[in-house]
């Protein structure tokens, strides 16, 4: 790929090499304006030609001679080259040559102090001392790698006009970070065509970097090409994961069954690229057997390949993070272990991985402590984690405290960065949000502005699958919104999913299903998919889903069945308490209601919010059915007086109604507490449009009831006009249109109000509501056509009159 390649030289270098690739030109050693001491040109040669030992020898012969100060320096880079702190730093002591400012600064980022390195760069560039560009690209690559942007091209502006392939690197590195394609891929270009002089590490960085440039542009096939020639290239490089992580960027190029071809060709290489690759297919196939084979693969090489002990940490730490298990994550990453990990790169890895697992087992504050040793750091492993502690922040902090501030400087600052570095933050800022408790709009936002900003992103898919999932989770699912996300996913995503993805994405239709109502579907999804996948992990969720169908369809008993398939721990525990709702509920059903109350208050103690609400509204009608009215009416009353705005709260408004109702039977000055109880919801402002509905109608049954027809009339007839309102409405809209109403309530009041036409004689009012009801798609369209066609043929006579008798 390169036509000119700098010639082999040692590995060992300064820290910031490890990233950026910064070296010097051979030794970077100026000749004094007399000319070289013929010793120094030894001992130039000697470097030069791989005898490095032999170089330092001579170098050591000359501290008693006038070539001392250069001896020193030399003997300065040397040391430092080979991360030797201590005898570079007794060089130093020893020497007064000019510009000795900078190699303090390199001595001090080499044993890890990179704050005071950087000031005293900050000091060479502002004071134009010597060596003036070498400070200027040093402090360039540091602002490169912790994502500085701004910085970096205050350091390399002034040098627009300066040679090199150091400059020529970095700016090219500048345009890749700050998103400017077209002008890197042409520097990148230039610089393969004319490698002399660049370092390996630069060489690497140019392979990756074209290579992520040449996917971004959809050039696939190109991009395999240059992968390969970095693995052929490279095959003992520290950086294979920066390599096998494109891949995992671009689904693409593991496309059309290629996933045996590059097993059969890493397998080649042997080594690190074919664990990693192995890793990777694993993850693509969600494969625990495969992944398993990688994990022993990379144990096996450990001993020989120091370097892959922290590889292989890493690897299974992002598999148990990946499969729900952030406990067992913790376990392998004890602080400890993580102090110990030299490879900078890898321990930033590792922090990153265990602030995740701490904030998913909600050790918040931990996590924030592990997120700050790390932040700024920019890892290749995985760009996303990189920006973790920022959403971490931005979801958790209270609004007035630095740390948010900071959080959404550094989340603003990546407007102009790399579509995929973008992408991931917001992504990871997604990850966070949705698993905060008070998410609600702000994360409907988010979930909508990304699919909006990112639609073929490589996390779209997740982010589909989150959205559905959240939409159906809620008390109140938000339904045409599950079913958008829920269509797209069996639309163009098809194809790029994996298994695993597929079958999250099976699992949120047949859920999708129960949650519209759809029993008989929802039923036979669920078959399908226990099936086709017996060892699927969603089958626990499956089994909850076909237990909720079977009860609705009035089988408890094949309910229970299915609910004793769910084993306890389910989703991390998150789902028991769902468990344990549904087998109280069916207990209720078989009219097992002293044994359901019971069940009912231990729910009411183990949970909170909603969910507490649903279990005292649920024991109260447990009491009803039970005879104790009571103590049914005290626990309706309880989430009257204390449950916030939300369905359980009308639902129990309207459940205290109709016991108030029955009350009325025998003495009908209970209609007007029931009738005050509708008025509450039909005038709160969080019911929507179906509740005001359904308390019309209940309205207009109390009037009906009490004997005051012509208010029950005017009642139900308001529903019917309602819903064709709203039919109106969604046909007008040009933008979003209103939720679709439900036909229940439409229904039940025009069939009433149809009825009671006919007890009071109005046959022609009667017929022609009947056909505004037949004239609305729905499941008793046919009916009310019926209705009116009777109504027609056995009033004739009537119907012909102009004159109708007067309501009475």
């Amino acid at each position: 790929m390169f036509e000119s390649e700098a010639p082999p030289r040692a590995r060992t270098k300064v820290a910031l090499v490890l990233t950026l690739g910064i070296t010097f030109s051979p030794m970077g050693w100026r000749m004094s304006a007399h000319g070289a001491s013929p010793s120094l040109a030894e001992a130039d040669r000697l470097w030069r030609s791989g005898q490095s030992a032999a170089s330092r020898e001579a170098l050591v012969a000359l501290l008693e001679s006038d070539a001392r100060q250069e001896a020193l320096k030399r003997l300065t880079e040397i040391d430092l080259r080979g991360e030797n702190y201590e005898s570079a730093a007794r060089w130093l002591e020893a020497g007064t040559w000019e510009g000795k400012p900078f190699w303090e600064a390199q001595l001090a980022i080499g044993q890890g102090d990179r704050e005071r390195g950087m000031r005293i760069l900050r000091d060479v560039v502002e004071q134009e001392e010597e060596p003036l560009l070498e400070a200027r690209l040093t402090l360039a690559a540091l602002f490169l790698e912790s994502m500085q942007v701004e910085q970096a091209a205050a350091m390399l502006n002034p040098l627009e006009r300066s040679d090199g392939v150091r400059v020529d690197f970095l700016k090219a590195r500048l345009s890749f970070l700050t998103g400017k394609s077209e002008d890197a891929f042409n520097r990148y270009e230039r610089l393969r065509q004319n490698g002399a002089g660049l370092s390996e590490t630069m060489i690497e960085q140019v392979y990756l970097d074209l290579a992520k440039l040449r996917a971004a542009n959809g050039q696939f096939e190109s991009v395999e090409e240059v992968l390969k020639r970095y693995f052929e290239s490279f095959p003992n490089s520290p950086h294979h994961r920066r390599a096998v992580e494109l891949l995992e960027l671009h689904p693409e190029l593991m496309a059309d069954g290629k996933h045996g071809a590059w097993l059969a060709w890493a397998k080649k290489l042997g080594g690190s690229i074919e664990a990693l690759m192995v890793l990777h297919v694993a993850r693509l196939q969600a494969s625990e057997e495969r992944f398993q084979e990688a994990l022993a693969r990379l144990e096996t090489m450990r001993d020989v390949q120091g370097k892959l002990a922290d590889e292989y940490l890493v690897e299974q730490a992002r598999w148990l993070l990946a499969s729900g298990q952030a406990s067992a994550c913790l376990e392998v990453l004890p602080s400890a272990r993580l102090a110990a990990v030299e490879n900078e790169s890898r321990r930033h890895d590792l922090h990153f991985l265990r602030g995740l697992a701490l904030f998913q087992t909600g050790q918040i504050a931990q996590a924030h402590a592990t997120f700050e040793q790390v932040r700024g750091q920019v890892s290749e492993v995985s760009k996303a984690l990189a920006f973790t502690y920022n959403a971490v922040v931005t979801a958790t902090a209270p609004e007035d405290t630095e740390d948010l501030k900071r959080g959404l400087a550094s989340i603003a600052a990546l407007a102009d960065n790399d579509h995929h570095v973008r992408g991931d933050a917001e992504y990871g800022k997604l990850m966070i949000l949705a698993r905060s408790p008070d998410d609600g709009e702000l994360l409907l936002q988010a979930f909508n502005r990304y699919l909006a900003d990112y639609p073929s992103h490589h996390h779209a898919i997740d982010v589909h699958l989150a959205r559905a999932e959240w939409s159906l989770r809620a008390w109140q699912p938000r339904v045409e919104l599950a079913s958008m996300s829920v269509a797209a996913l069996g639309g163009d995503f098809v194809e790029s999913m994996d298994d695993a993805q597929r079958q999250r994405a099976d699992y949120l239709a047949l859920w999708l299903a129960k949650v519209k109502g759809n029993w008989e579907e929802c039923r036979q999804r669920s078959k399908e998919f226990l099936s086709e996948r017996p060892d699927s992990p969603w089958l626990p969720h499956v089994h909850l889903r076909m237990a909720e169908a079977w009860l609705a369809q009035g089988d408890p008993e094949k309910a229970m069945t299915e609910l004793d398939q769910v084993s306890p721990g389910m989703n991390g525990g998150r789902d028991d308490l769902q468990v344990a709702f549904l087998k109280t509920q069916i207990l209720q059903r078989q009219g097992h209601l002293e044994e359901a109350i019971a069940a009912w208050g231990d729910l009411i103690d183990r949970s909170t919010g909603d969910q507490q609400w649903v279990a005292r509204h649920q024991q109260a009608l447990a009491f009803y059915q039970k005879g104790d009215v009571d103590l049914a009416e005290a626990q309706w009353n309880a989430v009257i007086d204390g449950a916030p705005p939300s369905p359980i709260l009308f639902r129990s408004l309207i459940a205290k109604v109709e016991m108030l109702t029955v009350r009325a039977q025998q003495d009908p000055t209970w209609n007007a507490p029931a009738l005050e109880l509708l008025r509450r919801v039909l005038e709160h402002p969080e019911a929507t449009f179906e509740w005001k509905q359904e308390v019309r109608y209940r309205q207009g049954m109390i009037h009906q009831q009490a004997g005051d027809a012509p208010m029950a009339l005017v009642t139900l007839q308001e529903v019917v006009t309602r819903h064709q309102e709203r039919l109106d409405e969604i046909e007008a809209a040009i933008e979003k249109a209103p939720p679709s109403p439900s036909p229940e309530w439409f229904y039940l009041a025009g069939f009433e109000a149809v009825m009671l036409l006919e007890k009071r004689e109005y046959w022609k009012e009667a017929a022609r509501l009947a056909d505004i009801l037949a004239r609305v798609p729905g499941p008793r369209a046919e009916e009310a056509s019926l209705r009116a066609r009777r109504i027609r043929v056995e009033r004739w006579s009537f119907y012909d009159d102009d004159e109708e008798p007067a309501l009475r």
